[in-house]
């Protein structure tokens, strides 16, 4: 896959808390968004868990959307967990957005106040982030006023997929600080320039957020598929290929072990011609 990123922190705090992973051999990307005290070393931890499960995800024969939230809610406990018994994270939470490619399929996933929209085999699918602060411009003496109220309930997740994607199709994620001032809505009018370039995109949707709030992180990544992402992804003890039922999956010591039989038949074969020659 292709992989463009962009990422500016926020006015409130020196350090970035939002974190970006990828795996291209892979086929997947990691969003995390860490909010409070400790926020940037939670969100570290979050997509370490997350890039950790999601790459096991080619051991099981089959991979359903459940699969994956709960290797996104397993992460969320893991939070709550910190939360309570780690000093220093009073307060801390975790939102995400995941991106993997499995057997030629998509899998979206969002967590919190992070967002998704995909152009899939020409439809467009969207992620809308839970518990986003609550934005408003008010118009007073010809100047734009805006204020902000945090939603404090527990972070929500949800997963959509599989979809069959083709090149081209494209992935986009981003963080609280650029959806809290813009709506995916207003994100997904202009995202006909992203196939343009998605460096101007991106800039457009940075300025605007800047110029409505610029106090949280803002982050943005792109993925683009390549055709080496459509075919079958496997982990290194399963021989897959595209010619055959993507459901049979064949350990690599079967074969291995067939052809050494019939290596050893073959020469004790010969082993029997040679004798009776003599």
């Amino acid at each position: 896959m292709l992989l463009w990123q962009k990422s500016e922190t926020g006015s409130i705090r020196e350090l970035n808390q939002d974190v970006v992973l990828f795996r291209e051999e892979r086929g997947i990307f990691i969003v995390t968004d860490g909010h409070g005290n400790s926020g940037r070393e939670a969100a570290e931890i979050a997509a370490e868990s997350l890039v950790r499960e999601v790459q096991r995800l080619n051991l099981y024969s089959e991979v359903s959307a459940d699969r994956i939230k709960q290797i996104i809610e397993s992460m969320l406990f893991e939070i709550r967990d910190l939360r309570i018994n780690r000093p220093g994270f009073q307060g801390v939470k975790v939102s995400a957005a995941v991106a993997c490619v499995i057997g030629g399929n998509l899998f979206l996933a969002q967590a919190g106040t992070c967002g998704i929209i995909a152009e899939i085999n020409g439809r467009t699918i969207r992620l809308e982030p839970s518990g986003l602060l609550q934005f408003k411009m008010v118009a007073a003496e010809n100047q734009s006023e805006f204020s902000i109220s945090s939603d404090t309930g527990a972070v929500a997740s949800r997963v959509l997929g599989p979809f069959p994607i083709r090149v081209g199709d494209w992935v986009l994620a981003f963080t609280e600080g650029l959806l809290v001032s813009q709506p995916l809505d207003e994100i997904e009018a202009i995202t006909a320039h992203l196939r343009e370039d998605p460096e101007q995109l991106a800039q457009a949707i940075f300025q605007r957020a800047s110029s409505r709030y610029d106090g949280d992180d803002r982050t943005m990544v792109m993925a683009r598929f390549l055709q080496s992402d459509i075919k079958v992804r496997s982990s290194g003890d399963t021989v897959l290929t595209d010619d055959i039922d993507l459901n049979f999956r064949l350990p690599i010591w079967l074969p291995l072990l067939m052809l050494s039989g019939l290596l050893g038949a073959s020469l004790l074969g010969l082993y029997k011609w040679f004798y009776k020659k003599k």
